[in-house]
């Protein structure tokens, strides 16, 4: 059997998980692991690792997919959050944001950012996901947010291009150099409009 183990912390830091997963493989399975970079118990990455180093080795016949993330530090709240949703977010093909009326913008500007797609409802007012090829827009229904993900995962292929899209929507559309001179262009206009109406 191929046996998949999702777990933000594998070997060289010291969990249970590494016992589970050798335990499997001896028994005969086929094991994968989807992991992050070590950086458990002190919270900075173990040596010869780092945010974007080593993507795939091999841990005793198991092979082992590592995904970015921002380690512990001093295990503060804010530290200890961001790694946990660092690891959630960088180990994710898709995010989806299966709101009926919350446009979630910010949720689609940061996965665009990280170059992921979105799979977002046709009521969250953010039709240009789908215009610049970036996701998938589907109909905030049961059967919408059912079906749409099942498509798209079985075209794994699509998911990279599609995350490309929206990445370079999110930089040439919304990075704040771009807004800004937005803003400025608005202004301009709104100033030329008043004098030409005068008094």
């Amino acid at each position: 059997m191929h046996v998949l183990i999702v777990t933000q912390y594998f070997w060289p830091e010291n969990f249970r998980i590494n016992d589970v997963a050798l335990g499997l493989k001896e028994k005969g399975h086929q094991v994968t692991v989807l992991t992050g970079q070590p950086n458990y118990p002190d919270g900075r990455f173990f040596p010869g690792y780092g945010f974007w180093s080593r993507a795939e080795e091999g841990y005793q016949g198991i092979r082992v997919f590592r995904v970015p993330l921002f380690p512990r530090g001093n295990g503060g709240k804010l530290r200890l959050l961001q790694n946990y949703l660092s690891f959630a977010f960088f180990a994710s093909l898709l995010v989806a944001v299966p709101s009926r009326q919350e446009a979630m913008s910010i949720v689609v500007l940061e996965a665009g950012c990280a170059g992921k797609p979105v799979l977002i409802t046709d009521q969250c007012g953010f039709g240009e996901v789908g215009h610049a090829g970036g996701g998938w827009v589907v109909p905030a229904t049961v059967e919408g947010l059912r079906s749409g993900p099942v498509a798209i995962l079985n075209d794994q292929n699509a998911l990279a291009e599609h995350g490309r899209m929206l990445q370079r929507m999110v930089l040439e559309r919304f990075q704040w150099t771009t807004v800004v001179k937005q803003y400025l262009s608005l202004y301009d206009q709104i100033l030329h409009d008043h004098q030409s109406i005068g008094p």
